[in-house]
């Protein structure tokens, strides 16, 4: 082969290796939120798991005039952040429910659901009658009714960090989470994830600086074009490595 056919190869290897770490390495390290914008996230979960003590810790944070339901002087014997009234209606007693316990499957809790609708199966996560990505319970549970403004869901009540109806989605209340839970343990917080939702902020009046969703599929598409070139690449050297040796005298 000549020389130029050489360089040829060996430069097309070599933009293919560069395509496959700049493509990999950004692709890795984007925002890895789901490309079909979804504000379903099991809530509960983060304050215990089976076999686990801990719940959604009832805050200090003082609710008077944020127009929201606050729950921190609710009886609560047993202090695992689930009402006593709730827990009664759930299984019969104050000390009886579990922070994680869901029978209908529908990722929200029970006592979330009674908190925001009065029974464990009485909402669903995909409802959203606006279409602003925030389900309609989150609405029941700030406020008590679904006439919480814009500026109470996007709002920050306990000034964290995290919006309250984050929070909502993510453990139940407006001021239960942390901004650092990650339920699907993909690297990315919870929080991060369901700000990516919002596809169209004005939607809920406003919102400056939130993720992108599927920002990482063109950077794929770098990777697995590099990986052509590499193949294609490795394709010809194997070709050359089988032609027959010639010499002087014709085929050894």
């Amino acid at each position: 082969m000549s020389v130029l056919g050489r360089a040829v190869k060996y430069v097309v290897g070599a933009v293919g290796v560069a395509l496959m770490i700049v493509g990999g390495t950004a692709a890795l390290g984007s925002d890895g939120v789901p490309q079909t914008p979804s504000a379903v996230i099991q809530v509960g979960l983060s304050a215990g798991l089976p076999g686990q003590s801990g719940s959604p810790a009832t805050s200090p944070v003082d609710l008077e005039g944020a127009g929201l339901v606050d729950r921190s002087d609710w009886p609560d014997v047993d202090a695992d952040g689930i009402s006593d009234d709730a827990e009664e209606l759930l299984c019969g007693s104050a000390t009886c429910a579990m922070p994680w316990q869901d029978r209908d499957g529908d990722g929200v809790a029970d006592w979330v659901e009674v908190d925001a609708c009065g029974s464990a199966e009485c909402t669903a996560p995909t409802d959203d009658v606006d279409g602003d990505v925030i389900p309609d319970f989150v609405g029941l549970v700030l406020c008590g009714s679904e006439g919480c403004s814009a500026d109470q869901l996007m709002g920050d009540v306990d000034e964290d960090g995290v919006e309250s109806w984050i929070e909502v989605v993510v453990c139940g209340t407006a001021t239960c989470a942390t901004g650092d839970e990650d339920y699907d343990s993909n690297g990315v917080s919870d929080a991060a994830e369901l700000a990516a939702c919002i596809t169209d902020p004005e939607a809920v009046g406003g919102g400056a600086g939130l993720a992108q969703t599927g920002a990482d599929g063109a950077w794929w598409a770098v990777f697995g074009a590099g990986l052509v070139c590499v193949g294609i690449a490795v394709r010809l050297f194997v070709r050359e490595s089988r032609t027959p040796a010639t010499g002087r005298g014709g085929e050894l």
